[in-house]
């Protein structure tokens, strides 16, 4: 078995005993289930500051540098304390070709105080012996050679890599996500879970099964690399139906602020059924006309769930970057962006307007929850349906466009039957069964939904492909 000397998170070690002891059995625990859930081999030893870590395949140093807690991975090797004789004799057959014909520095912690032996005499006895392969440079060397001795055992390495840090998963409640499967939300979920939030997730969906699927690899992905073994849950709540709603009883200035408050809503009805403490999201200040303090305010006046948006201050660049770092930015990058509610939203709407809107969309969500489809995470989405664009309008379709009036002005489309999406989805008895028809609208995935609607309907439909 190989050994590995893992640090905590300087932010857990400065706790008080009590805490630091239960935020270090909690990081262990999390490595535990990583290793499991990645099928790896592995015994782990939390003590005081530190977990050792004894494991058989290298991939378990990457697992342990993404539990969260965790704030350094260093290979070590490991061996019982003997005397000092016994570890100059041990440090020097390790590392002597590390050193040779480089600079290098010697830093030993002995945390065995009972042994009599100090810090700096190791320091000053191995670097007398390291002399003879290198050189000594203490501000900037080559190689750092890291002795320490703590209850009766001696680990020897010149290695540190980095971990992800923060507290462990699990020690600072649980939230509830509301995840769109673009680049804010996901990265908002890492960031909760960095400081030690568990996370479940809801998704108000908009654009079909392609928009689910899209969901639930992005929501499998974070748990999958970021809490594994930890349990998620995902809800996937419809949403399609709501926005033709919205889009036919709301005043387009007001339409995406009212889309946001039922999306509160349901994310509030959502963490009250899983027992959740807060509500998340990844909104970020002014990076959508919606996202301004004034219109913030009114969203949340009528919520009762505490709502965090930990990226509020970040730009759309750094999100960006952060996606990267948290491994669904390929996964978000192919996530399309939705057909607009109507015109530019206001920027400064007041409470009683939005809630006045909001009464003229008529939504339960209690109703919505109960119906939502539920995955236990990380789950693995379903594979794609034969594909629903087509090139060319078959021979005598009929072109069925969903979009609103104003779009419709800006750019007629000959031939077109302009439709209402609500009236063709409750009264199917408008279609001819035996027609072909070609669903069409300004982005496209507002056509996909309604298309596979209509599929789900037993009519011939498809939509151009883009």
């Amino acid at each position: 078995m190989r050994h590995a000397l893992l640090r905590l998170s300087p932010e857990i070690t400065t706790k008080a005993a009590g805490t630091r002891a239960r935020f270090t059995r909690r990081t262990a625990e999390n490595l535990r289930l990583a290793l499991r859930t990645n099928e790896l081999a592995g015994t782990v030893r939390p003590e005081h500051a530190r977990v050792y870590l004894e494991y058989e395949e290298p991939a378990a140093l990457s697992v342990a540098r993404r539990v969260f807690g965790i704030h350094s991975v260093s290979p070590a090797h490991e061996e019982p304390w003997e005397s000092v004789a016994a570890l100059l004799a041990t440090a020097e057959r390790l590392t002597k070709d590390l050193v040779r014909g480089k600079t290098f520095a010697v830093r030993a912690r002995i945390a065995d105080k009972e042994l009599g032996v100090s810090s700096q005499r190791i320091n000053e006895e191995l670097g007398t012996i390291l002399r003879e392969y290198g050189r000594v440079n203490l501000d900037a060397p080559d190689v750092t050679v890291q002795i320490e001795v703590r209850n009766g055992r001696l680990h020897v390495y010149t290695t540190k890599l980095s971990g992800e840090g923060g507290m462990p998963v699990g020690v600072g409640g649980r939230a509830v996500v509301l995840l769109s499967a673009g680049y804010d939300s996901a990265v908002a979920a890492w960031m909760m879970m960095r400081r030690g939030v568990a996370v479940d997730f809801v998704s108000c969906r908009l654009g079909g099964e392609a928009h689910e699927r899209a969901v639930v690899a992005v929501a499998s992905r974070l748990v999958r690399l970021w809490a594994p073994g930890i349990e998620s849950r995902l809800a996937i709540v419809p949403f399609e139906e709501l926005v033709e709603r919205i889009r036919r009883d709301a005043s387009p200035k007001y339409a995406q602020l009212v889309l946001k408050r039922l999306m509160y809503r349901t994310g509030e009805h959502v963490s009250r059924r899983l027992h959740g403490d807060a509500l998340v999201t990844g909104e970020s200040l002014g990076q959508v006309a919606s996202q301004t303090l004034r219109n913030l305010k009114s969203l949340s006046l009528d919520t009762r769930t505490p709502i965090h948006r930990p990226l509020l201050g970040h730009s759309k660049l750094e999100i960006m970057d952060l996606a990267k770092r948290v491994g669904t930015h390929h996964l978000s990058s192919g996530v399309p962006e939705y057909c607009a509610l109507g015109t530019r939203p206001a920027t400064a709407a007041s409470p009683r307007v939005v809630a006045d809107q909001e009464a003229l969309v008529p939504y339960d969500e209690d109703q919505a929850v109960h119906d939502a489809t539920w995955h236990a995470l990380p789950a693995e989405p379903e594979a794609a349906p034969q594909p629903l664009a087509v090139s060319e309008l078959p021979e005598g379709a009929v072109v069925l466009d969903i979009r609103t009036p104003p779009e419709r002005r800006a750019r007629a489309i000959p031939g077109a039957r302009e439709v209402d999406a609500l009236d063709l989805v409750h009264q199917p008895q408008l279609l001819d069964a035996d027609q072909t028809y070609v669903v069409v609208c300004d982005q496209g995935q507002r056509s996909l939904w309604f298309a596979q609607r209509l599929r789900a309907l037993g009519f011939r439909a498809f939509t151009l492909r883009r």
